[in-house]
């Protein structure tokens, strides 16, 4: 299974092909390491519940998706055609990862450039419960009132559009799967691609009002 940020065609058939369990580990903890990372050089709180909360929540988003997009590979194209084929699926979705990852490393780089110091230091505040939300929110808004350049306009609007891009080329990858899975024609793989994502979204909205409210 090889990884290419520069061809998701390329990745995809590589994982489908050749699935490794091991490659998507790695891929699915990247994002979180580096999170750690982040937050450790950006001066914010560790919170070890919140990293388990992460692994785990990571960790079944990818198998609800994987999930999700075999059960429409198996309606689709037949139990003959998806049996033994969980690992491929599993494989070439967990390559949305390359795209969380990126967005994780941009993070890391223009959250500081986008908001001053004393700014991230109520936040910083606010995160470790040394000062309530309320609190939090009028020493914010006195930063504000006192430097209206706290908030670095063009750089938040550089994170937008990079952040866009990013999404972008994950839902790229996505549509690559359905394409070298279902080998549909025409419109038919982006039918499925949004059907799946739609899937998705319902079945884990559902799942997480569930765990809400118990």
């Amino acid at each position: 299974m090889e990884v290419s940020i520069f061809s998701p065609k390329k990745s995809v058939i590589s994982a489908i092909e050749h699935p490794n369990l091991g490659t998507v580990v790695v891929l699915v903890l990247i994002p979180i390491i580096l999170s750690i990372i982040g937050t450790i050089l950006n001066g914010f709180a560790l919170n070890p519940l919140e990293i388990i909360f992460m692994i785990v929540r990571n960790f079944f988003s990818l198998l609800l998706l994987s999930a999700t997009l075999y059960v429409l590979f198996h309606v689709i194209k037949g139990s003959d055609l998806a049996k033994g084929k969980f690992s491929s699926v599993l494989s070439g979705v967990s390559l949305i990862y390359v795209a969380i990852i990126i967005l994780t490393i941009l993070g890391i780089i223009l959250t500081p450039m986008a908001f001053s110091k004393p700014l991230l230091g109520v936040v910083k505040q606010s995160q470790a419960k040394t000062i309530s939300a309320d609190t939090a929110i009028q020493q914010m808004d006195l930063i504000l009132s006192k430097d209206p350049k706290a908030v670095n306009e063009t750089m938040l609007l550089v994170s937008f559009v990079l952040g866009a891009i990013v999404a972008i080329y994950g839902l790229i990858i996505l549509y690559r799967c359905v394409s070298e899975l279902f080998e549909l024609k025409g419109f038919r793989n982006l039918a499925v691609l949004i059907v799946w994502l739609a899937g998705f979204s319902i079945i884990y909205g559902l799942i997480s009002t569930v765990i809400t409210f118990l």
